[in-house]
């Protein structure tokens, strides 16, 4: 089992990235077979190694995006955003 924590600098990116009622956070667990836990301005992403590195750098993809000012709707493509 392996684990990967990302900070993030502003409380507003963790819950923008997370979506509504997690909506988000959830299409990325599912799709990649890892739990994701938000802690403060930390994102916790536990799982088998290759699934927590492709959801992690799923994650720091739209982190970017979100940083840019774009905004992240739920969606199955969330995943694939690189």
């Amino acid at each position: 089992m392996a684990e990967k924590l990302i900070s993030v600098d502003r409380m507003e990116t963790v819950l923008s990235l997370f979506g509504n009622y997690d909506e988000n956070v959830n299409l990325i667990q599912k799709e990649y077979n890892v739990v994701i836990l938000g802690r403060g301005d930390d994102i916790k992403i536990t799982g088998d190694e290759e699934n927590v590195f492709n959801a992690s750098e799923a994650i720091n993809s739209l982190i970017a995006l979100i940083n840019k000012g774009e905004a992240i709707t739920p969606s199955p493509d969330i995943c694939f955003i690189s």
